[in-house]
Parts: structure tokens; C-alpha cells; sequence
């Protein structure tokens, strides 16, 4: 599960050690599990597909990563520049 509650602070620290910690605290997990962090991934991209504040979202990383398939815009946005706000816009989306 996704924890929406998570505060962010990896920018704080600019180093990737705590970017890998924020990053694996989303996800509940202690250290890097591929498998369970691409199934809550995929999770998010199902819950929040269809909503059209997403749909921009995603249209975003499309054009920014000249990628054509969703899912896969959507993993770009876990990077350390876009983390942050993709974690903010998650929690709007939750919220509504």
C-alpha cells in the first residue's frame, strides 16, 4: 500500500541514500523490493486512471519523456526531480 501520509524530505539532504529511504518509506517497505513497489504502482495507475487531473498528469510525463504508453510515463514520475510533486498530487487526488 501506498503511504500517502509519508512527508517527503529527501531534497532536504541532496543525496541519493535518502532519496532510496523517502522512496521505500512510500511503499512501506525498508529496503528496495522491485515486485512490491511495481504492484503499488500499478495499483495508483488503476485507482487513478480514468481521473482527468491524472489523465494531465500523465500527459506531462508523456510529452516530457517523449513516451507513448501511460504506465510507463507514469514510473518516470518517481525520479528524484518529480517525486515530490507527484507525491502531492497523489495525496490531492486521494483527497477527492
Amino acid at each position: 500500500m501506498y503511504n500517502y501520509h509519508y512527508v517527503l524530505n529527501y531534497k532536504h539532504y541532496d543525496n541519493d541514500d535518502k532519496y532510496r529511504e523517502d522512496f521505500c518509506k512510500l511503499f512501506n517497505i525498508d529496503s528496495y523490493n522491485h515486485e512490491t513497489i511495481m504492484n503499488i504502482i500499478k495499483s495508483l495507475y488503476e485507482t487513478y486512471k480514468d481521473n482527468p487531473q491524472f489523465i494531465e498528469l500523465i500527459q506531462f510525463s508523456k510529452d516530457k519523456f517523449n513516451e507513448d504508453d501511460d504506465d510507463i510515463a507514469f514510473m518516470y514520475l518517481f525520479s528524484w526531480d518529480y517525486l515530490e510533486n507527484l507525491h502531492k498530487c497523489l495525496n490531492e487526488l486521494k483527497s477527492h
